[in-house]
């Protein structure tokens, strides 16, 4: 399905590789896109602004009772899609913009920025690293096979803020409030737990559903 009315067909994903619900979605959206034939727009943004845009509220201010209930969402999501999570990580948060503008880069590069995000995620959440560290970021760049000092230095251009921006203002734009979230065709999909609902919209071939005016 590489086409739809003359267009690529591509999923536009939302997300910050500091969420740990992100990385419970990544793989399977990449498996699902390679099965479907599309490709993924992959597009880092400033979770903080979108959320509170969104009319949420940062983990850290949350009530206590949410902040608690979370601990068991997460174990259940590692138990259900088996996907290995540390609960309490040593480095988050973290300062992750860095990181985030590395995907933008290697997403402008058409380069191994899907294969970048996993370990990313997994560096999070299971190996305990510091993404806000460029010699973490190099390595992992390296290990995808990305030329980690090029890459590195165009993420921490302003260039790449700029970007950074705009990806969070086409999130907010586009109705986005959470992460991950999946766009198809203009309509929105929040939340890993939604990616059978994208699978059957995009393999269906459906007309996109829209909100009512």
């Amino acid at each position: 399905m590489e086409e739809n009315n003359g267009k690529p067909v591509k999923i536009i994903t939302y997300f910050t590789l500091m969420s740990p619900w992100s990385y419970f979605g990544h793989q399977r959206l990449v498996d699902m896109a390679t099965k479907l034939d599309v490709s993924i727009d992959f597009r880092p943004c400033k979770l903080g602004e979108v959320v509170v845009n969104g009319g949420g509220q940062p983990l850290p201010k949350r009530h206590p009772k949410r902040q608690s209930y979370r601990f068991l969402e997460l174990q259940r999501a590692s138990e259900e899609f088996g996907v290995p999570l540390v609960l309490r990580p040593k480095h988050f948060p973290t300062e992750i913009a860095l990181a985030d503008k590395c995907a933008i880069v290697l997403q402008e590069m058409a380069g191994p920025v899907a294969q970048f995000c996993q370990h990313a995620y997994q560096g999070v959440w299971v190996n305990e690293l510091d993404l806000a560290k460029p010699k973490t970021l190099a390595n992992l760049l390296e290990t995808v096979g990305a030329e980690a000092e090029v890459v590195i230095a165009k993420a921490s251009s302003e260039a790449a803020e700029r970007q950074y921006q705009a990806n969070t203002e086409a999130a907010m734009a586009g109705g986005v409030f959470g992460a991950p979230s999946y766009l198809w065709q203009g309509e929105l999909f929040w939340g890993q737990d939604r990616l059978g609902q994208l699978e059957r919209a995009i393999g269906s071939g459906r007309t996109p559903f829209t909100v009512p005016n």
